[in-house]
């Protein structure tokens, strides 16, 4: 009987134990091929007139002029209007990460709203993404833009 019982805990035993995984491939040679080029700030630098469109709309609601000329101090400006300053706030790949403190909104006046955006360049032009914020409360106070910028 005890030998019927030590033999259940041996195969009990090896049952639960994992065995080693061999170790992964390295793919990271192939990988460099593959990969298209991260884009740097520097190729993204200079001024760019940009439209700006609710996500999924062909209608321009706001145009601004982006300047990158300067890698840590990005700032767009409304017409008219003074200049606003972005941090970067990080790079994932080939797109910059963004923020701004609170402005008054050129899309709806005499609103603030605070913005988050991701920008990157393709086929020669900046496109991007910005969630803005506005102050308040509703469905609305949330909006995806859609953004494309042609080099001055």
């Amino acid at each position: 009987m005890r030998i019927l019982a030590l033999l259940g805990c041996t195969v009990l035993l090896a049952a639960c134990t994992k065995a080693d995984a061999p170790p992964a491939a390295d793919t990271s040679a192939g990988m460099a091929a593959e990969m298209p080029a991260t884009a740097s700030l520097a190729s993204m630098a200079g001024l760019w007139d940009t439209n700006v469109r609710r996500q999924g709309t062909d209608s321009v609601v706001t145009t601004n002029v982006l300047n990158t000329t300067d890698s840590t101090a990005w700032s767009f400006a409304f017409p008219n209007r003074e200049s606003i300053p972005m941090r970067i706030t990080g790079m994932s790949g080939d797109t910059v990460l963004w923020e701004t403190g609170s402005f008054e909104s050129s899309v709806r006046k005499g609103i603030m709203t605070r913005n988050t955006g991701k920008t990157w360049l393709r086929d020669g032009k900046l496109r991007g993404l910005i969630t803005a914020r506005y102050d308040g409360t509703g469905p609305d106070s949330v909006i995806v833009f859609e953004t494309e910028g042609t080099k001055r």
